[in-house]
């Protein structure tokens, strides 16, 4: 198993539980909020680099995840932020030089 792959597999279920301790009554937004949004973050930056090509079925593993409708909305926030606006600009620079290449 690559290091990503790897990354990837231990990564999904700490951000799973941590989503999970930081939405319980009990926790009220204190150590365990700050570990879900930290972990939250480090998911954010693997998605930027390999998404969507290299991990196509992130998706469909996030809603498979059994994540609370308040987690699913957090790290949908971070696609949101992080990762979407980069893939973005890529796509931004792309149709700016198709633009600039056609005849016109």
């Amino acid at each position: 198993m690559g290091e990503r792959a790897a990354c990837k597999s231990a990564l999904v279920p700490l951000v799973v539980a941590a989503a999970a301790a930081a939405d319980s009554p009990s926790s009220a937004g204190g150590a365990a909020a700050v570990h879900a949004s930290k972990l939250e973050s480090v998911l954010a930056q693997l998605l930027k680099q390999d998404w969507p090509e290299g991990w196509p079925s992130f998706l469909s593993d996030l809603i498979g995840a059994n994540l609370s409708s308040s987690a699913l909305l957090r790290v949908a926030q971070l696609l949101g932020e992080e990762v979407l606006p980069h893939a973005g600009a890529g796509a931004s620079r792309a149709a700016t030089a198709s633009r600039a290449a056609a005849p016109g």
